[in-house]
Formats: C-alpha cells, sequence, structure tokens
C-alpha cells in the first residue's frame, strides 16, 4: 500500500491548525468539530471556539478557566471538556502536546506540540500579560505558528498600565458630572480586565450587562472581581454594546481605536489583550524557530518583517501541508 503522506510532524491551515503524525491528526481551535478528532482550544473568544461544540462528544482540552466559559457562552458538554493545566502534557498517539501561558486572557493557552520535530502554536498571545493574566511564558521549538492580528509595525501600543489608569480616571470623571460612563468591551477577557482596571483605581460601583455578567461569573474562581447587575450612586457600566443613551457617555477599550476612535462613541482606549508588533516580534526571538509560520492578520506583513529583521525563515501558513 502507498502511504498517503510521508512519516513526521505535519501542519496546514485548514479546519483551524491541523496536526498530523502518522495516522493521529489533532485540530487547534477549529472552525467546526469532527467527530473522533481531538480538539485543543486556545481561549474562549469566538473565532477560535468551533461550531457544534454544543453537540460534541470530545475530547476538547482547554485550560480550566478556558471549560467554565465553553461552559457557560457556548454549551460544551460538561462530559466532552477535558481539563489540562499549564504544563500538563496530553498524549494523542506519537504526539505530545502541553499547554503553556499564553497572558492574552484568564486561561488562554499556547499549545507546544511536540513529535517527529516541534511546533509552538500561540493561538492569540501576550508577552506582558494583564491584570488578571501573567505573561506569555513560550519555549523554543523547530516551527512557530504565530498570530499576525497587530503583525505590522504601526501597531505599536502606549503602556497599557498607563491606559488602565486613564480609563479609570475618564470614568470617575464622567461619574463626577452625574453621568454614566458606559464602556465596551468583549465580554471575553476584555471585560474581566476593565472592570480589574476599575476596582484597582476608583471607588466607582461597577454594572455589568448580561453578557459579560456571565463569562465573569464563570470566571469567578480564577478571577474575583466587584460587580453587580445594578448599583447605586456614582457607578460604571462595563457592557458588550455601549449604546448611547440619556445621561450615559460611551467609551470603547480595544488596540484599534491607535486607529482613531469609532463614530458613536465618545472616548477610546487602546487597551489590548494583543501582543502588538514589538510583542509578536519579542515571541519570535524567544522561541528561536527555524520556520515562524503566520496566521490570522497582517500575515504577509510579518511574515516579511520576521525574515528581513530576525533572519528566520517566515511566510503565512496554507492549506498545503508543511513538514519541518
Amino acid at each position: 500500500m502507498v502511504p498517503t503522506h510521508q512519516p513526521g510532524l505535519e501542519l496546514r491551515l485548514g479546519n483551524g491548525i491541523e496536526i498530523r503524525e502518522g495516522r493521529s491528526r489533532i485540530l487547534l481551535d477549529p472552525k467546526v468539530v469532527e467527530a473522533g478528532v481531538p480538539i485543543f482550544i486556545t481561549h474562549a473568544h469566538s473565532d477560535h471556539v468551533p461550531r457544534g461544540l454544543e453537540s460534541f462528544r470530545g475530547p476538547v482540552y482547554a485550560t480550566p478557566p478556558t471549560a467554565r466559559v465553553l461552559r457557560a457562552r457556548y454549551g460544551a458538554r460538561r462530559g466532552a471538556l477535558v481539563e489540562v493545566e499549564y504544563g500538563e502534557e496530553v498524549r494523542v498517539g506519537p504526539l505530545r502536546i502541553t499547554p503553556l501561558r499564553a497572558g492574552h486572557i484568564v486561561g488562554s493557552a499556547m499549545f507546544l506540540v511536540e513529535g517527529e520535530g516541534s511546533t509552538l502554536y500561540t493561538g492569540d498571545v501576550n508577552p506582558r500579560g494583564g491584570l488578571l493574566e501573567g505573561p506569555a511564558e513560550p519555549r523554543e521549538a523547530d516551527v512557530l505558528v504565530i498570530e499576525a492580528t497587530y503583525g505590522s509595525p504601526e501597531f505599536v501600543f502606549p503602556d497599557q498600565a498607563r491606559v488602565r489608569v486613564e480609563l479609570a480616571l475618564w470614568a470617575a470623571g464622567v461619574a463626577a458630572e452625574g453621568l454614566l460612563p458606559a464602556i465596551e468591551a468583549y465580554p471575553v477577557g476584555k471585560a474581566q480586565e476593565v472592570i480589574a482596571a476599575l476596582n484597582r483605581f476608583t471607588e466607582l460601583e461597577v454594572a455589568v450587562s448580561r453578557s459579560v455578567r456571565a463569562v465573569t461569573d464563570a470566571l469567578g474562581e480564577y478571577a474575583p472581581l466587584r460587580y453587580s447587575d445594578s448599583v447605586e450612586g456614582p457607578a460604571v457600566l462595563v457592557t458588550g454594546r455601549a449604546v448611547p443613551g440619556p445621561r450615559r457617555i460611551a467609551a470603547v477599550a480595544t488596540g484599534w481605536t491607535l486607529l482613531g476612535i469609532p463614530r458613536g462613541y465618545d472616548a477610546g482606549f487602546p487597551l489590548s489583550c494583543h501582543a502588538d508588533f514589538p510583542g509578536l516580534m519579542e515571541i519570535v526571538e524567544r522561541v528561536s524557530p527555524e520556520l515562524a509560520l503566520t496566521v490570522y492578520g497582517r500575515t504577509r506583513r510579518l511574515a516579511r518583517a520576521v525574515s528581513e529583521m530576525l533572519g528566520i525563515e517566515a511566510r503565512p501558513l496554507g492549506s498545503r501541508w508543511v513538514t519541518r
């Protein structure tokens, strides 16, 4: 019988990041579940969670905080989820898969996949971490698969500690005028980071929307925060959508405000859970791969920068199997 592919660890961008060796195949952040194929989810943002998760029988590997949100927000079956701690190795045939801290949001993970060679997939990554999550802890690997969301040199974030303070001072100033500051933040991860900043730097009561509450409740063991559905006295609202209203002043917290404050908002704060361009380059240097493959975002620009500035072979990951 003629083998369908050569032995050794191979990967491609298809149904998420697909990795195989011999007869074993795994999916990292797939778009849709596949019966009988193990899934590894880096974190619980919707663009990293597969369709069909609510009926999938597993296994789905994720860190405990991510597993909590997968159940609360996406209806993942408890029996399908396998919780793995940072540094805890999982074996699938000849493959050894280890979650490492990614620094993106609470519980976010990179996955180091080892077999005949090694590949590190970052998922969304942040070498600085935040108030609720420590910085990324990458390891060296032969091949690096790295996200490229802010993978262009113009994306350099201001000091994030200063941005958190500025956001809190803005909210306190608006509330002092008898108005309600409403801060829009993605309900998974970013909203909790905003609440943490408000708890730390202000005395304001923090009200949250239903979507933010569901996630924050699920993460309570890992991110203890002060918040409520309704409050009395000076308060700030953290919500997935800051809709303008009477006596309400809206702001948005996202790294994309580097490009300007979107229409309909009174203020914007470049608070990001991602690495900026220098942060992505730092991750590449720390992993020191033979080959860097870029995914999701400004893939060509980041690959070119890695090749030209670091002297490491780099290109966007495509749909053809890659062997290294």
